[in-house]
């Protein structure tokens, strides 16, 4: 897998493509929660993260997009995972995240969803 990179397009409006290439770890996943943060900062609160390119996702990328999910989600918006039929999309639903998360398989089905309808609810175990 190439080097870790994040590739913003803005779609219009409050939404934006937040495209991810490489590993999505604990040296990464800082980054990633980063940006989410300065999009929603700057009104952009409403972002699909494309992680097609992604090869590895950890504990801490789960954590970053959980945390991302969260700030947005604070302020009326939401993220949409394009995690395609691959590894990531495995993650997702072996870690019972994919119920969270309104998961597709490509960009432009994403970009399509209503905002706002975006995934379930995230439970906090006893």
């Amino acid at each position: 897998m190439g080097p870790f990179r994040l590739e913003c397009i803005a779609a219009g409006g409050d939404r934006a493509v937040l495209r991810v290439d490489g590993d999505i770890d604990a040296c990464t996943a800082p980054q990633l929660r980063e940006r989410v943060r300065d999009l929603a900062g700057t009104g952009t609160v409403h972002v699909i993260a494309d992680l097609r390119g992604a090869g590895f996702l950890d504990s801490a990328g789960l954590g970053a997009l959980v945390a991302a999910r969260r700030e947005l989600r604070g302020r009326a918006g939401s993220l949409m995972l394009v995690a395609g039929a691959g590894r990531i999309a495995q993650v997702l639903r072996i870690t019972g995240l994919s119920d969270a998360f309104a998961l597709h398989s490509c960009v432009l089905e994403a970009h399509h969803r209503r905002p706002g309808l975006a995934g379930g609810r995230l439970s906090r175990r006893p």
